[in-house]
């Protein structure tokens, strides 16, 4: 069981921190979850709660408390439950609608327009945990030294926001990492992307720093193979609207096949994470100090005969090297 971690009261900069997203193709609508423990007292969580709406809308919102689940999160009206076969989450409560460029130019989810959410989700996985330290425990993300696992899912479930209901049936992914969450200067940027094709799931990870970038990663095939990544080809972060929006993605795995792709960033949620890791829904241009532009966003990847599939797609830059809208 991914049980929530006994906090580390005595190691500086120590956290802990939970991803749930899904995304419903056809409706063009999905949900993004980020959750993690306050670093000034790591008894308290705070969690980002978006919704990915139709016509480059979002409707955000972000919680505070204490969290009561031992794995999972019941924060405020937010529920995940982990399971022995994936995890569940409902939510009932309020955010701001909002859009793509309107979270890229300021913070948003405590002022109006506001909408009621609820939502009930399931998700059952559709390939192996990737463990990110299994077999490679001498690398290290610097935001999570002690532990850091992923996943793809399948999802099923509903969603209101005010008036409008939608379906999430569709594709999902999580993550669950712990340790020092060193967010200093020494990271640049960074790629991660998680496609689910049809016959094989892809953990995509390269950290920019001032030593130049390396790719990190797993390639799960459905016939039950794994492969590591021995080489990533994608464009950094140019946009803090999350840009640029149509990118080519290239790789290679250890047995040698290389994949080519073109991927369109279908939608997108811009936020700030600054070295005291406060995570902000959207850019906020007026903190000191140099914080990272995070955008977390939803790909569809297409081949060259035209079959498509989708991706959880993030990159961050920091946002001195990025242009204020």
């Amino acid at each position: 069981m991914d049980i929530n971690v006994e906090p580390q009261y005595d190691v500086p900069l120590w956290n802990e921190t939970r991803f749930h997203t899904c995304w419903n193709p056809e409706a063009g609508v999905g949900i993004y979850l980020h959750l993690g423990r306050f670093r000034a007292d790591l008894d308290l969580w705070w969690a980002q709660v978006g919704v990915y709406l139709p016509d480059r809308q979002l409707c955000v919102d972000r919680l505070w408390g204490r969290n009561l689940s031992r794995a999972g999160a019941d924060i405020a009206g937010l529920h995940i439950e982990i399971g022995e076969n994936g995890w569940t989450s409902s939510f009932e409560g309020v955010g701001e609608l909002t859009s793509i460029d309107k979270l890229a130019l300021a913070p948003r989810g405590a002022s109006a327009p506001s909408r009621a959410v609820r939502w009930e989700l399931s998700a059952t996985p559709v390939a192996p945990v990737w463990n990110a330290y299994e077999g490679n425990a001498e690398a290290r993300i610097a935001h999570a030294g002690d532990m850091h696992i992923q996943q793809a899912f399948q999802t099923t479930g509903w969603i209101r926001v005010g008036e409008q209901e939608y379906s999430l049936d569709g594709v999902g992914w999580s993550d669950h990492s712990s340790g020092v969450r060193d967010l200093s200067p020494e990271w640049k940027h960074h790629t991660f992307l998680l496609p689910v094709a049809p016959d094989w799931t892809a953990h995509m990870i390269s950290m920019g720093t001032d030593a130049g970038e390396t790719p990190w990663g797993t390639f799960f095939g459905r016939d039950g193979s794994r492969e590591r990544l021995t080489q990533l080809a994608f464009p950094s972060l140019t946009d803090p609207a999350g840009g640029p929006v149509d990118s080519k993605l290239e790789f290679e795995i250890s047995n040698g096949e290389r994949f080519s792709y073109n991927v369109e960033l279908l939608h997108a949620f811009p936020m700030t994470v600054t070295e005291d890791n406060d995570n902000i829904n959207g850019i906020d241009w007026d903190l000191p100090g140099d914080p990272l532009v995070l955008v977390e966003g939803i790909g569809r990847l297409t081949d060259g005969s035209g079959e498509s599939f989708y991706c959880f797609h993030e990159r961050t830059m920091r946002r001195s090297m990025l242009n204020k809208p």
